[in-house]
C-alpha cells in the first residue's frame, strides 16, 4: 500500500507515469504541493481551456483501409505448443481439466489491449485468459499480477507467446501492433479508480481526503483530455480495432467477452461451462469501501467533461465503432448527487 507521502510526491508520480503518457498535466497536477499556486483551483480555467481546445481542434485524419475484416473466419494460428501450463480455475475442484497455457514464440500476432488507466484492463485480461485458456501479456511488469497467476506478465511482450498485450499509451506508427482492443470507461470513474490504484494498489481505496483536494477539478479536466487523446489515437489508427465499453462489460459480461474472443478468432466453447461463469469476477475486484466518496466535478467542469464524452462518441460513430452507453455514465449530464464516487 502506498502511503500518502508517496501519493503526494511529485518526483514519484513523474517517475511512475513517465512511461505511460509522459508526465501529463493531469498526473502532475494532483501530485503537486498544495502550496504550488500553479495547480490549485485558480488554474481550473487553464485546464478547461486545454480540454476545449483539444475537443474543437482540427486534426489531420489518417487514411484507413475500407476493406472490412471478417472476424467470423478463424485465423490459421500455429498450434499452441504449451510451454507453461497452470490450472485455469484452481479454486474449483470440478474444473481441474481446464488449463491456461503460454505458447511458443510467434504463435500469435501482436494485439494491443489498450486502455486509459483505471478502465478495467486487468479484469479484461483475466476474462480473456479463462475464456481462451491462453495467457495474456503486458508491456509492463507487475510483480503482484505475476504472483497472483498472470504468468504472461513476465514474458517478452513482443514474443508472440501471449494472446494480447496490455498497454496504456496512445497509438504510434512505430508500434508493431496490427490489431487492438480498446477499453473505454467513463473518464471520471476511470480517474478515480487509477488514483485508488496509485495510493492503495490493485484492490485498495484512496483516502477520501485525496478527492477533496483543491487540485481535484483541474486533475479531472486534464485527465479527461488524456483519456480523449489516447482513445482518439487508436480509433483513428490503421489498426484493426475492437472497442469494448467497460460499462457494457459489467452489465453483460458474457456477451462482451464473446465479442473479444470472436475478434481474436478463437474458440469460445469454454464460456459455456459453469467453471467460466463462476470465475468472471477475478482476484482484483475492489470490494465496496467503508466510506462514501463524494467528489463530483463542479458544474462547469462537469459540462466540459460531457463535451469531451460527446466528442469521443461522435468519433466512434464516424469510424464505425460501437458508441458510448451514455445511460450508464453516472456523471454524464447528471447532478452532483448522482455523480458520486463509483470507484473500482
Amino acid at each position: 500500500m502506498l502511503s500518502n507521502k508517496f501519493m503526494h510526491n511529485t518526483k514519484f508520480w513523474k517517475k511512475f507515469v513517465g512511461g505511460l503518457v509522459g508526465c501529463t498535466t493531469a498526473f502532475c497536477i494532483l501530485s503537486s504541493s498544495s502550496n504550488d499556486k500553479s495547480s490549485n483551483w485558480k488554474n481550473t480555467s487553464e485546464s478547461e481551456s486545454a480540454l476545449q481546445k483539444f475537443i474543437h481542434s482540427d486534426n489531420k485524419k489518417r487514411e484507413l483501409s475500407t476493406t472490412p475484416i471478417n472476424h467470423d473466419k478463424k485465423l490459421n494460428y500455429p498450434i499452441c505448443q504449451k510451454v507453461i501450463i497452470r490450472r485455469s480455475f484452481p479454486r474449483l475442484l470440478a474444473c481441474t481439466n481446464y488449463t491456461t497455457s503460454l505458447c511458443e514464440e510467434d504463435t500469435f500476432p501482436l494485439t494491443a489491449l489498450v486502455s486509459y488507466p483505471g478502465s478495467g484492463n486487468t479484469w479484461v485480461r483475466h476474462l480473456i485468459e479463462i475464456a481462451t485458456g491462453i495467457f495474456t501479456g503486458s508491456v509492463y511488469f507487475d510483480h503482484t499480477l505475476y504472483a497472483r497467476g498472470f504468468l504472461g506478465e513476465k514474458e517478452d511482450w513482443s514474443s508472440g507467446r501471449t494472446i494480447v498485450q496490455k498497454l496504456h499509451v496512445k497509438y504510434d506508427s512505430a508500434q508493431p501492433f496490427k490489431r487492438g482492443i480498446l477499453i473505454i470507461r467513463e473518464p471520471v470513474a476511470a480517474t478515480r479508480s487509477f488514483v485508488d490504484f496509485m495510493e492503495s494498489g490493485h484492490t485498495g481505496w484512496a483516502s477520501p481526503t485525496t478527492f477533496n483536494r483543491k487540485e481535484w477539478p483541474s486533475f479531472l479536466l486534464h485527465s479527461t483530455r488524456d483519456w480523449l487523446i489516447l482513445a482518439k489515437s487508436w480509433i483513428e489508427s490503421p489498426v484493426d480495432l475492437l472497442v469494448i465499453h467497460y460499462e457494457n462489460l459489467v452489465s453483460s459480461t458474457v456477451k462482451e467477452v464473446r465479442k473479444i474472443v470472436k475478434f481474436l478468432s478463437l474458440d469460445d466453447s469454454r464460456m459455456d461451462s459453469e467453471c467460466f461463469l463462476k470465475s468472471v469476477e477475478g482476484s482484483f475486484h475492489r470490494k465496496p469501501p467503508v466510506w462514501k466518496i463524494n467528489s463530483p466535478p463542479p458544474p462547469k467542469a462537469r459540462l466540459i467533461i460531457d463535451n469531451g464524452i460527446n466528442y469521443l462518441n461522435q468519433l466512434l460513430l464516424k469510424y464505425g465503432k460501437e458508441q458510448i452507453p451514455l445511460d450508464k455514465y453516472s456523471c454524464y449530464r447528471n447532478s452532483s448527487e448522482k455523480c458520486v464516487g463509483k470507484n473500482g
